[in-house]
């Protein structure tokens, strides 16, 4: 809750303007938010309930921490690939370097919609 309440605080500093759709992706994201730190929670009281030294738990924790991070990263990538395919290339004209931007917004839409 507090990552969301600064990077609206941050967003209303800086001047960057808050949308419908913005407020939309916070709403749809805080669920899977809240169950990450649940989960990673959880698992730190385990480690202190299992080992009684408040060192040792500390370390095994943090090495959990390290370790469920990079590791949830590499299997969301695997199951990205097996679920979605590698991203389509798009048709990029020769001409590339002379678009105008008008044509550069057009060619990436065309990428977006498939």
């Amino acid at each position: 809750m507090l990552f969301y309440i600064l990077t609206v605080a941050f967003a209303l500093v800086l001047g960057v303007p808050i949308t419908g759709d913005d407020v939309m992706k916070f709403l749809v994201t805080f669920p899977f938010s809240m169950l990450y730190g649940m989960i990673f929670l959880s698992l730190g009281l385990l480690v202190s309930t299992l080992i009684k030294r408040p060192k040792n738990a500390l370390i095994t924790s943090v090495f959990l921490f390290v370790f469920f991070g990079f590791l949830l990263s590499i299997i969301a990538g695997v199951v990205a690939y097996a679920v979605a395919g590698l991203p389509p290339v798009p048709n990029i004209p020769e001409n590339a370097t002379n678009l105008t931007e008008g044509q550069l917004q057009e060619l990436t839409r065309g990428i977006r919609n498939g």
